[in-house]
C-alpha cells in the first residue's frame, strides 16, 4: 500500500511536531549544539517515522483531504499547532493520578540507581522524560487512531511488534532530545 499524499503531509508535520514539542523551534535552528547528538537524534526521529509509515499503511492512514494549498509556511504552522496541542493535552495527563504514580515509581527505580544524584533533579528529570513520551504519542498515536479506518489491525501481530518498536525508538528520541537540551 502506498500512503496518500495527505498521510506524508502528516508525517512530514509530525516530524517537525517532534522538535517543536521537545525544543520550542526547528532542531535546525539549534546552532550551539553539539553535532553528533544533532545527528543521533535526527537518525532516531527518521527512524520513529520509518515505523510511523508502517503504522499508517496497517491501519490504513486516510486523513481528511487538505483543500489549500500546501508550502512549507503551513507545514511548519501546523507543526507548532499539533505540538501546541499536545503539550497543553499532556499537562492535563502528566497531573493525573495514574501519571504521578508512573513518575514515583520511576524516581524510586532511578534513585536505587543513582544514589549521588540529588532527589530534585531526579524528579525533574523523570517528569521531562514522561511529558516528552506522552506529548510524542499525542502528535504521532493520536493522530493515526482517530485517522485511520482499521486501527484494530495495530492488534494483530505485526501491529505489536510496530508498537515496541515505536516505544522503543521513541524512549530513545526522549533521551536525546533532553542530552540536546541538557547541552544547550
Amino acid at each position: 500500500m502506498v500512503l496518500s499524499k495527505e498521510s506524508k503531509t502528516r508525517l512530514i508535520e509530525n516530524f517537525y511536531a517532534l522538535d517543536y514539542l521537545f525544543f520550542g523551534k526547528r532542531i535546525s535552528k539549534f546552532e550551539n549544539c553539539c553535532p553528533l547528538l544533532k545527528e543521533e537524534y535526527l537518525t532516531t526521529k527518521g527512524a520513529l517515522m520509518s515505523i510511523m509509515i508502517e503504522m499508517y499503511k496497517l491501519a490504513k492512514h486516510s486523513p481528511k483531504k487538505n483543500q489549500n494549498k500546501l508550502t512549507k509556511k503551513i507545514i511548519f504552522e501546523n507543526a507548532r499547532i499539533s505540538a501546541k496541542l499536545a503539550r497543553e493535552i499532556t499537562i492535563e495527563i502528566v497531573q493525573t493520578k495514574k501519571a504521578q504514580d508512573c513518575v514515583k515509581k520511576m524516581v524510586r527505580e532511578s534513585v536505587s540507581v543513582k544514589n549521588n544524584k540529588k532527589l530534585n533533579s531526579i524528579i525533574r528529570e523523570k517528569i521531562t522524560e514522561k511529558t516528552f513520551s506522552t506529548g510524542a504519542d499525542n502528535i504521532l498515536m493520536a493522530r493515526l487512531l482517530s485517522e485511520s479506518t482499521d486501527i484494530l489491525k495495530l492488534n494483530s501481530w505485526d501491529g505489536r511488534i510496530l508498537e515496541d518498536a515505536y516505544k522503543i525508538l521513541r524512549t530513545s528520541l526522549v533521551e536525546s532530545a533532553i542530552q540536546i537540551l541538557k547541552s544547550k
